[in-house]
Order: C-alpha cells, then sequence, then structure tokens
C-alpha cells in the first residue's frame, strides 16, 4: 500500500505522515519547496518527497503523483490570516480535489480512497497552540459573519 498526502507540512499533513510512519506504511508527499518538515520525516525510508505545488502541476504530473496510491489523504489549507483567507490561490483546496479526483476517475480499473481533512480554525490546547490576536479577531468576525459549515 501506498498513501499520497497532499499539504503534508501542515499541522495535520505531518501528524498524518508520522501516524503513516508509525504503521510502516510507504508514503508520497507533496510540499511546498519551502516547507520545513521536522528529520524523522525528512530521512525516513517510507517517505517519498515530492516538491511542488499541488495547483501547477501538469496532468501527466498529477496522473505520476497518483500512480501506484491506493489512498489520497488531503490535508491541505489555508492560513488563518487575511491572505490565507483570501488571497491567491483562493480554492485551492476545491481546485487541487477536482483535478485529483478527476485524475483518479480517468483510471477506471483501479480502486482509490480519497480522505479529506480539515482542521480550519482548530486550535488544540493539548497541545499548548494558540491564536494570535490577529486570528482571534478574524475568527470571531467569520463566526459572526457566517453560517457553521
Amino acid at each position: 500500500m501506498r498513501v499520497l498526502v497532499l499539504g503534508a507540512s501542515g499541522a495535520t499533513g505531518k501528524q498524518v505522515v508520522k501516524q503513516l510512519i508509525e504503521k510502516q506504511i510507504y508514503s508520497r508527499i507533496v510540499i511546498r519547496k519551502s516547507a520545513v518538515l521536522p528529520e524523522e520525516i525528512l530521512e525516513n525510508p517510507l517517505v517519498e518527497i515530492v516538491e511542488g505545488n499541488i495547483n501547477e502541476l501538469n496532468d501527466s504530473e498529477i496522473n505520476n503523483l497518483i500512480g501506484e496510491c491506493n489512498v489520497i489523504i488531503s490535508c491541505l489549507g489555508h492560513n488563518v490570516t487575511l491572505k490565507g483567507l483570501f488571497g491567491i490561490p483562493r480554492y485551492l483546496v476545491f481546485d487541487a480535489i477536482k483535478r485529483i479526483s478527476g485524475a483518479v476517475k480517468n483510471k477506471a480499473n483501479k480502486k482509490v480512497k480519497l480522505i479529506l481533512m480539515g482542521t480550519t480554525a482548530y486550535t488544540n490546547s493539548l497541545s499548548r497552540e494558540t491564536n494570535s490576536m490577529g486570528e482571534k479577531i478574524i475568527l470571531s468576525l467569520l463566526k459572526l459573519l457566517l453560517p457553521p459549515h
């Protein structure tokens, strides 16, 4: 089994990859060139690292990315900042999942499980995470203006 993890350098993605390593599952991870990963992920032989922006890959590169993978886990998300919420790429998750699911659909004889994960605006107090004042203001405004998703 091989698992493709999108957004592996984020808080959720790192945890997913660590759990895959613990279970001795091969993983292919997609990270930005500027991403920072812990040594336990960077140097693990069970992890294949692909550097790049998922929305900048062409169809052939997407097909190569998902080839050999039985499971795709998307941990893509936006940073809780004004630029992260309203800047480019505005529809990062939507566009990436649309392309990935289209590529999987074209592989009619292969079954692939697609898992979407999201922790937008989640703060893990057990890990002593805290929100900055800016994040608190944005989250408060969003709670007032948007219906629960």
